[in-house]
């Protein structure tokens, strides 16, 4: 097989491989995952300037012009081998997580299938399955032509139809299979669902030629292409219409027919992946890698030592092990910078017509929740746990705009940070009349999402603090999912109070710049814990962000949402998350790691270093 130098796929702002700066003194052996052990170096890694505010995706937008400057060299090495160690490989396909088809199959879905468009790490689409697109002035007239030359596993090439369906019916749901036309059991033909067939967006489309769907939504789309034709998504991306009509969903799950750069090769639940190379997949150049295994290795002590001793070329890291990393002379690191937000959220604050409403809530005071604010040491957070690489947070991001990073509010709330103050803590407790005998719980998810392994250590340490700075009682509850226990006040009109004051689950994924998550997304509130007047001032917000196609008037809200949230403490923002890996310098060149995303991906995107065979 003949080798290419891979263009940069994401431009010249994709490359994120930040090589090891220096190492001021040989880190300590063992103990590197305890949260209270004091780091002995700190880690010293260039850290890239924060991008500006993201282009609009609003904007006709057309084909990114490749690098005709890049020399072509030699193609996919002939049994070479990339081996990759992680915290968890991801459910594939025979272990469906969730309700929906390739959902929480990542890292190894994300190899095998391909998306409808990629991100640069500003948050611009680039072409990948649609090569071009015109999303109309308004936001609500899509026009998009499909790549040519895409090939499924089966050696069948893709047509505008697998396309169509993917948008409109790869999205289903997983009761007994995927509730389709193609489900082993009778269902509903309408069944088979899309984002686009969410009931705010509403769709009418139509193919117009072999390679163009014309798009028409009822309401604008801002956000929409990022939020779910790119891996922000799982399970959307090309599915192979004839295959799953063929045998259904089921069936088509054991052994999916995907066009991405890999295919399985193996699967040994929570054990090991493995992936052979497609050689058909339609982009050029192909992967360096012949095949790729990932290991699931829970515990990142082992995958430290995989790394010293070179049986993984690749692992992920914790900033609680990142001083040992950085002791291996054979080793960079590279860093996703802000790849998570951490913060607490307050309970109970229900609206008044709410079931659980108590008008005695002390958390419905302004001054209780900010003495738990500013009862938190952020920058003791940063320096011990992260080792100064993460940022303190203090431009609150809600899950509604991720935008205007850049706006004139946003970049006043962080030069003005949000105050360590234990005395004036106190003083506001007292103010506030706080019952100082009541026990405050805290519900802490046994879990740590992708993107954020140092969320216990986090957890913990933010507990011990408002503990030792407020005098209070407070209790850590340590029980799965946050998420899970406050689904039903979320989706509710008739919320009941929980158990709980705060939760630690609270973060939200994805560096503010790249996307726009708007609340309609999710069919639900921003506000779902709120009473007035914040309810309502954090709808009318929403209100814009879910309505407006002026980009300027997004921005504008997304940042009056983030000054609001902090100015009445309706939560407690912590820390920005980043994401490291160490890999061997002599097997891996350069990967281009896109900002924010929270999982494992792109791994076919790894440049082999120069002489591996």
């Amino acid at each position: 097989m003949k080798r290419w130098t891979r263009p940069d796929i994401f431009g010249s702002l994709a490359i994120l491989s930040l090589l090891l700066a220096a190492v001021l003194v040989v880190a300590a052996c063992g103990g590197g995952d305890d949260a209270d052990e004091e780091p002995t170096a700190a880690a010293v890694i260039e850290t890239p300037p924060a991008p500006a505010t993201v282009a609009p995706v609003t904007k006709a937008t057309a084909t990114a012009a490749p690098d005709e400057s890049m020399t072509m060299m030699e193609g996919t090495i002939p049994g070479s081998v990339l081996t990759v160690s992680l915290e968890t490989v991801g459910t594939l396909t025979t272990e469906p997580r969730s309700d929906l088809p390739l959902y929480g199959c990542r890292p190894g879905c994300l190899l095998m299938k391909d998306d409808i468009f990629v991100m640069d790490r500003v948050g611009n689409l680039q072409p990948h399955v649609v090569k071009e697109w015109d999303f109309g002035s308004d936001t609500r007239s899509w026009t998009i032509k499909m790549q040519d030359g895409i090939k499924f596993f089966n050696g069948r090439e893709a047509t505008i139809q697998d396309l169509e369906f993917s948008l409109w019916e790869g999205y289903g749901t997983r009761p007994c299979g995927i509730p389709s036309p193609y489900c082993s059991e009778e269902r509903d033909p309408m069944a088979g669902y899309g984002f686009y067939n969410h009931p705010y967006f509403f769709s009418t489309h139509e193919v117009v030629d072999d390679e163009t769907i014309e798009i028409e939504f009822e309401n604008p789309t801002i956000g929409l292409a990022q939020m779910t034709l790119t891996t922000n998504l799982d399970p959307r991306g090309l599915y192979s219409e004839q295959e799953v009509k063929a045998v259904g969903w089921e069936e088509w799950l054991k052994d999916p027919i995907l066009s991405g750069a890999y295919m399985k090769l193996k699967d040994v639940p929570g054990e090991r992946k493995e992936f052979e190379v497609h050689v058909d997949w339609w982009k050029d150049p192909a992967p360096d890698w012949e095949t790729q295994i990932h290991l699931q290795v829970p515990e990142a002590a082992t995958r430290l030592a995989q790394l010293a001793s070179k049986q993984a070329d690749v692992i992920t890291l914790s900033a609680l092990t990142l001083n040992q990393a950085l002791s291996l002379d054979h080793v960079k690191i590279l860093q996703q910078p802000a790849t998570v937000h951490l913060q607490f959220y307050f309970y109970n604050m229900l609206h008044q017509d709410d079931k659980g409403f108590d008008p005695d809530n002390p958390f419905t005071d302004a001054r209780v929740r900010e003495a738990f604010n500013i009862a938190v040491d952020r920058q003791a957070l940063v320096d011990t746990i992260y080792v100064g690489t993460s940022e303190v947070q203090n431009a609150p991001m809600m899950a509604t705009g991720m935008r205007a990073w850049d706006h004139p509010l946003v970049v006043e709330m962080r030069n003005n940070p949000i105050p360590f103050d234990p005395d004036r803590a106190k003083q506001l407790l007292e103010e506030a009349n706080f019952p100082m005998d009541r026990t405050v719980k805290i519900l802490a998810g046994v879990w740590a999402p992708s993107g954020a392994p140092e969320k216990k250590a986090v957890t913990e340490a933010v507990h011990t603090m408002l503990i030792d700075n407020l005098d209070l009682n407070i209790e850590l509850v340590q029980s799965g999912s946050a998420g899970e226990y406050h689904r039903a006040q979320r989706y509710e009109e008739d919320k009941p109070a929980m158990d709980w004051d705060l939760s630690a689950g609270g973060r939200n994924s994805t560096e503010p710049v790249i996307t726009t998550r708007s609340n309609y997304l999710y069919s639900r509130s921003v506000s779902y814990f709120l009473t007035d007047p914040h309810w309502s001032e954090m709808q009318r917000l929403d209100d814009i962000l879910t309505t407006t196609t002026d980009l300027a008037a997004f921005d504008q809200a997304s940042a009056e949402m983030s000054k609001y949230v902090r100015d009445n403490w309706i939560m407690i923002p912590l820390t920005t998350n980043p994401l490291f890996w160490g890999v061997v310098k002599d097997r891996v060149d350069d990967w281009p790691l896109t900002v924010g995303a929270p999982w494992p991906h792109y791994f076919e995107y790894i440049t082999a270093a120069e002489g591996v065979k």
